[in-house]
């Protein structure tokens, strides 16, 4: 009887470790995602500066053609 309460004891204390990193590493990720900028608002920063970039260029070009009439 000794050996499975032993063997049960063991498992129930690695479990509670295993339940506490778990729960530490989740912790860290929740605080991480709040630290930096996701993803989506990345991709729309992207996109914008893509659409942007064109049309600011084509001013730019269109400029001396009115300034020269």
């Amino acid at each position: 009887m000794l050996p499975n309460l032993y063997i049960h004891e063991e498992l129930a204390k690695m479990d509670r470790q295993e339940r506490l990193r778990q729960a530490e590493h989740d912790r860290l990720l929740r605080r991480q995602r709040r630290a930096h900028p996701g993803r989506a608002q990345h991709l729309i920063g992207s996109l914008s500066t893509c659409l942007v970039w064109p049309g600011t260029r084509m001013n730019q070009q269109e400029l001396p053609a009115e300034h020269a009439v």
